[in-house]
């Protein structure tokens, strides 16, 4: 009887992550950090349960950010809104990049959001598993090797036999499945890789095609030309974190020193706005099917029963708490459709003496016949 995949790729896979300092966490485990019910049969405990180690995640955020003080979920709610696809990964790139945006509520701004301490990695806690499995209700995968910093996954690996005809192809064509089928995966997952244990390949979510995925290889892979450490493998955590998570908030979209453009510019503050908007959404309990940022001649914004919202592409440019009024005013609509007491009482609640912001959003309209809102 020939070995499987498990013994023979998988758990060697593994034994290198711990040897180098990650922390391997059983696939039991696993999954009742994501919220498993173990009493359900196994089809069904898989079906939409959390991508993220949530208390581990949640622990981490306030240790960074002390004074972030929003409910516990608040962030994971605000990453279920982001798109399943290229952009929502864009977006969530942002975040681990530590770009993310909260509100702090006793100085009245807005703050960065840490979720990698990228100047001391060992404040970060680095964790592999295996059998990471997700049922979006339509479709179920089971990824074979997942890493995670603080909760979040970034790295899946698929194994294949090596006695496998094309076994890398194979494990890539997997990959690409997983892509179609449950695309909520690689919201957050940045790198995926395809390994029979013999030859390893590599490359970026949502870029699955053939010259876009790269063959890794060492010569004479001895463990001092490589730069590792012989005799306490822990300290080579500490150069792999380092590098793995310089990498993630490095990754430069321009040159270094080069100045950035203005179209890099806008499309940074539209991202930063579009944050903003989860963030108002998650506060206000509204869900949001989809948040568009376009060219509108006549209003600031509008939004649809169905749970469309989109937002005039002037509004990035503006300072923040104009956007708080008009991303609030244009939530409140999807509970309370007029501009009555009601919806005066709420938008006073939320955002306090909110006529000024108001006034001057009718300036910089001009003359303009733009109403206020909507």
């Amino acid at each position: 009887m020939k070995p499987g995949e498990i013994k023979t790729v998988q758990a060697r896979i593994l034994g290198y992550a711990e040897a180098i300092g990650w922390t391997f966490v059983p696939r039991e485990e696993a999954e009742q950090r994501r919220g498993f019910d173990p009493y359900v049969p196994p089809a069904e405990r898989a079906k939409n349960r959390s991508l993220f180690f949530d208390d581990l995640l949640d622990a981490k955020l306030r240790e960074f950010n002390p004074r972030y003080a929003e409910a516990e979920g608040a962030l994971l709610g605000q990453f279920r809104h982001l798109h399943t696809d290229i952009y929502g990964n864009r977006e969530f790139v942002e975040h681990l990049r530590n770009r993310g945006k909260f509100f702090d509520h006793e100085e009245k701004r807005e703050r960065d959001l840490m979720l990698i301490d990228y100047d001391d990695p060992a404040r970060n806690v680095f964790e592999v598993t295996e059998e990471w499995a997700f049922h979006n209700g339509h479709y179920g995968t089971r990824e074979d090797v997942v890493f995670l910093i603080n909760g979040i996954p970034v790295l899946v690996i698929e194994c294949k036999n090596a006695n496998k005809d094309e076994a890398i192809a194979l494990g890539v064509d997997q990959i690409r499945r997983y892509h179609r089928e449950t695309p909520e995966l690689f919201v957050s997952q940045q790198l995926f890789t395809a390994t029979d244990a013999i030859g390893f390949s590599y490359g970026v979510s949502w870029n699955t095609v053939r010259r876009n995925i790269f063959n890794w290889k060492i010569v004479k892979p001895q463990m001092s030309q490589m730069g590792a450490d012989e005799k306490d493998p822990k300290n080579n955590l500490r150069k792999s974190a380092s590098s793995a998570v310089k990498e993630i908030q490095g990754r430069p979209d321009r040159k270094a020193n080069e100045p950035i453009t203005p179209q890099a510019r806008a499309e940074l503050k539209k991202s930063e706005f579009k944050q903003r908007v989860r963030h108002w959404a998650d506060k206000l309990d509204v869900k949001i099917v989809w948040l568009g940022v376009r060219p509108m001649r006549n209003k600031w914004a509008s939004c649809s029963t169905a749970g469309r919202l989109n937002f005039s592409d002037e509004l990035p440019a503006l300072k923040p708490e104009l956007w708080d009024y008009v991303i609030v005013h244009e939530l409140l609509h999807f509970s309370v459709p007029n501009h009555g007491k009601l919806w005066k009482s709420l938008m006073r609640s939320h955002l306090g003496e909110y006529e000024a912001n108001e006034g001057e959003l009718k300036r910089v309209a001009g003359n303009k016949a733009r109403p206020r809102a909507r």
